[in-house]
């Protein structure tokens, strides 16, 4: 990837990205229609005074009026300001591959919130023309779950932290960057073999897997969102009712701490409103005893073709 103007230029998240760190997961743009509304700007900057005076010892997060200040050990100090600038101070001899990790997962969800737009903390999957989001808490199986689905023929739109913006026709997912993490006994399990997979710092059986020959670059319109738990009884697939499906989705709102701190309530709230009941919610219950992804993934394909026979 070449700099222009010492700057590197891609897009993702649905926005155009301006970067004076590379960022080599994402694709490249000529960025010729950058603007600070439609598009963020990565800059290294210093943030250790900013951080003395608001944060306290124990804090990993300070939220001023117009910028959120995090702390990640080992890595540096981060701000997404305003939603246009992601700040980022890296400690001594930090590996930039380190500081990706935040600038792409925590620094660009509080940007997405920033601008109003939704992002949930997932994977989101193309199934014949709409997007179907996974969610669910930290080592539910949401990439794994992804990933069957994936080899079975379906499209990534995002792993990890999925933008949903609110349109005339409705919701629509936007596309981040064409790679998973996936831990090793998931790899060993779907007989995953990625040469080019490289382990994340610090968790050295979790990879991170490159996925462009399964991705899906364009937005689609959301359909449906599966939050994906587990169970020690028997497997599960049902229905979420609408009033629970505003704190299912606030529950899987990406760095949601930052919605109510921020002053964020009412916008979320007015946001689900208008396509809560207007796509389909379930919930879907994989065994703890054994490797099940596989019939989860039966179990979210039959109601997506079932849904849509219905729609016909």
């Amino acid at each position: 990837m070449t700099a222009t103007n010492g700057l590197f230029l891609y897009t993702a998240f649905g926005l155009q990205v301006r970067s004076e760190i590379a960022l080599p997961e994402l694709f490249a743009s000529d960025g010729m229609s950058y603007t600070p509304e439609s598009g963020v700007m990565v800059k290294r900057s210093s943030l250790e005074e900013a951080w003395q005076k608001h944060a306290g010892p124990e804090d990993y997060f300070a939220v001023l009026d117009s910028e959120v200040l995090f702390s990640v050990p080992e890595v540096g100090l981060f701000a997404a300001e305003s939603g246009h600038t992601i700040h980022v101070s890296p400690f001594p001899g930090v590996a930039e591959e380190r500081l990706r990790l935040y600038i792409l997962g925590t620094g660009m969800g509080l940007i997405l919130l920033q601008k109003r737009i939704l992002p949930l903390h997932g994977s989101c999957i193309a199934v014949d023309g709409r997007a179907y989001a996974i969610v669910g808490q930290s080592g539910a199986g949401k990439s794994t779950l992804s990933s069957v689905l994936l080899d079975r023929g379906y499209k990534l739109l995002s792993d990890d932290v999925i933008p949903i913006v609110l349109t005339d026709q409705g919701p629509f997912a936007f596309p981040s960057y064409p790679q998973q993490k996936l831990w090793q006994e998931s790899l060993d399990a779907l007989e995953i073999f990625r040469a080019e997979g490289r382990p994340i710092y610090n968790r050295e059986t979790k990879f991170a897997v490159p996925a462009h020959d399964h991705f899906h670059r364009e937005p689609l319109p959301l359909a449906g969102v599966f939050e994906l738990v587990k169970t020690d009884d028997h497997p599960f697939i049902a229905p979420v009712p609408v009033m629970e499906r505003y704190y299912l989705l606030f529950d899987h709102t990406y760095r949601n701490f930052y919605v109510n701190r921020g002053g964020l309530m009412t916008w979320h709230f007015s946001t689900l409103s208008k396509f809560v009941n207007r796509i389909d919610v379930y919930r879907i219950g994989r065994s703890t005893k054994a490797f099940s992804a596989r019939e989860s993934a039966d179990r979210i394909l039959d109601v997506i073709y079932q849904e849509g026979q219905r729609d016909e």
